[in-house]
């Protein structure tokens, strides 16, 4: 199982593993259940016994002090004794909340995923942290939008942040097999 390859595996009847999951949307999103059974199911498939805890950050995106302080903080605290064998962030905005507490985030091992371009020199502070990187299919998102408005072109706002030139470089080789008429700009 992918989350646990440092650990030794057992099968269900064997140790419990406690898994909290940090998820950077609502409990009310629309497919938050729908994340929180996948994980489950996953790990039931896998034939890992674990322990599942989830945590949403129930605040708006806003500044990201508020968020550890009034969103994610208060759930951890309510954990109590509990403590994790493994963190997973589900999405960027999870990496970005937790990070803002290294001596709590430093304690546990963590997978990312969902994550459209992790930031290497934030990945550089937490050796324990590694993950998936999800970047776009642009090419799908053009044909979405094709269907919805006839357009083949779209437009994407970046700048030049550390991300955004990463998300820039997906975005270049990914132009390089659109089909004729479809652009990003």
């Amino acid at each position: 199982v992918c989350f646990f390859a440092s650990c030794k595996q057992e099968t269900l009847s064997g140790e419990k593993y406690k898994v909290l999951v940090i998820n950077s949307y609502q409990s009310s999103f629309l497919h938050a259940s729908k994340s929180v059974d996948l994980y489950k199911d996953y790990f039931l498939k896998a034939k890992v016994n674990v322990d599942l805890k989830n945590i949403f950050l129930e605040y708006p995106y806003g500044l990201l002090e508020k968020q550890w302080e009034e969103g994610l903080q208060p759930q951890i605290d309510e954990l109590g004794d509990w403590t994790p064998d493994i963190v997973i962030l589900n999405n960027d905005f999870a990496v970005q909340v937790a990070t803002l507490n290294p001596e709590w985030l430093r304690q546990y091992p963590v997978v990312f995923g969902g994550v459209v371009a992790p930031d290497d020199l934030l990945l550089d502070l937490f050796p324990n942290m590694t993950g998936f990187i999800c970047p776009p299919d642009y090419l799908t998102n053009l044909k979405f939008i094709e269907e919805i408005t006839g357009h083949k072109e779209a437009i994407v706002e970046l700048d030049y942040t550390y991300t955004d030139s990463i998300i820039r470089s997906y975005l270049s080789e990914a132009q390089k097999s659109f089909p004729e008429g479809y652009k990003i700009t």
